[in-house]
């Protein structure tokens, strides 16, 4: 019997010391930035705060324009029009909590996506020329212009599989009084769907899911140029 309590004991200090050292951690584990206590230490993972690349959208009047090549028009025809809405639209919704960074942004009506479209399809010509000769002949004070230079939902070397990705050249031109300049260049920006997917793909997700997916994290990386966001370090 006297054996069974020793035990029991041992047991009971070794508990302790367990507990104790959890109650000595949790204050360091809670300051970690971003964290959330033990969980954090436990994955290693880091939230980071990140400011906006470009700065110049407040109080300003804003158009997309999306253009991409022949070949990638045939193969997605619908690409120029779905991001450019896309990015319209989450720049819209992020506005009311956004704060300063796109206090007075506006998207005037008659410079919508399908009205930018429209502009590029009755003059062709004008989408072979710098995009800073275009944005004065829009109306808007900002035009952010992507050039879309690769788009695929199957990896070339596994076509059977899924794996979206876009690469893309993102800029935002400013116009003052006629004249515009590159105000902010991102010569590759880029976005993959599923995010942490092997290069060769994945099996079973379909066409139409891969395309819109890959849209949605090109048009989430567009909008975080502009807004403060969190980013997630491994």
């Amino acid at each position: 019997m006297s054996q069974l309590i020793r035990r029991a004991c041992g047991a009971a200090r070794i508990a302790g010391r367990s507990f104790a050292f959890l109650l000595l951690m949790l204050p360091a584990a809670a300051a970690l930035p971003g964290c959330v206590a033990l969980g954090a230490v436990a994955s290693k993972v880091a939230t980071v705060r990140i400011l906006p690349a470009y700065k110049g959208l407040p109080g300003q009047s804003v158009a997309v324009m999306v253009v991409t090549d022949r070949g990638i028009q045939a193969d997605f025809p619908h690409l120029q029009i779905d991001t450019a809405r896309g990015i319209e639209s989450k720049l819209q919704k992020a506005i009311p909590t956004a704060g300063e960074e796109l206090k007075g942004v506006t998207f005037p009506p008659d410079k919508s996506p399908e009205a930018i479209y429209a502009f590029q399809q009755n003059y062709p010509d004008l989408m072979f020329e710098p995009a800073t000769t275009i944005a004065p002949k829009l109306g808007v004070s900002r035009l952010i212009y992507v050039e879309v230079g690769r788009f695929q939902t199957h990896p070339e070397s596994v076509p059977e599989l899924y794996r979206g990705l876009i690469v893309a050249r993102v800029q935002v031109i400013e116009v003052t009084n006629g004249t515009a300049k590159v105000g902010y260049e991102d010569s590759e920006m880029q976005a993959t769907f599923p995010q942490k997917s092997p290069e060769e793909g994945v099996p079973a997700i379909g066409e139409s899911k891969t395309y819109q997916g890959t849209l949605d994290a090109f048009t989430t990386t567009v909008l975080e140029r502009f807004v403060t966001h969190d980013e997630e370090y491994h």
